[in-house]
């Protein structure tokens, strides 16, 4: 970040350099919420990404989403491109979702590191017998993103 403008509550148009932005937790744009997301949730003071909140409640969780899709010509064994065109997808970037539980706890669920993370959610989520109910009797749930999933829990059992 280079330098940071925003209008303040009296309709100035306030503008900091880099030297003066104070550390932001929080930004509010347009309705949706940023919040500053550590690369490493152990170590908050490191280095950070904003992410957007995507889930609002009991349970919250916030993603960071960098990853950029591509396609290229698929390369053949020896080095030379196949004569079909066919095309590979490359997908490169960060990805990072944060899920803070009501106790304070935050758990990175992305990547390998989010599996043993989400049995401890699941676990907490199954605790409320209408959201455990509710799951494994509707099919949905075998195909929503975990974000809708989250979302259908703080709506049953708030």
């Amino acid at each position: 970040m280079i330098d940071i403008e925003y209008v303040n509550q009296n309709n100035e148009t306030i503008r900091l350099k880099k030297k003066d932005v104070p550390e932001i937790n929080l930004l509010c744009q347009d309705g949706a919420i940023y919040l500053r997301m550590p690369l490493k949730i152990k170590k908050t003071d490191g280095y950070y990404r904003y992410g957007k909140r995507m889930v609002k409640g009991k349970i919250t969780v916030d993603v960071y989403d960098d990853v950029q899709t591509s396609y290229i010509l698929k390369e053949n064994f020896n080095g030379s491109y196949n004569a079909q065109g066919v095309m590979k997808e490359s997908r490169e970037g960060l990805y990072m979702r944060h899920v803070r539980m009501p106790n304070g706890t935050v758990y990175e669920v992305s990547g390998l590191k989010g599996i043993k993370a989400l049995k401890s959610i699941r676990k907490y989520m199954f605790e409320c017998e209408q959201y455990k109910k509710e799951y494994f009797s509707n099919p949905k749930y075998q195909t929503c993103t975990f974000e809708e999933a989250v979302s259908d829990y703080n709506r049953m059992c708030p």
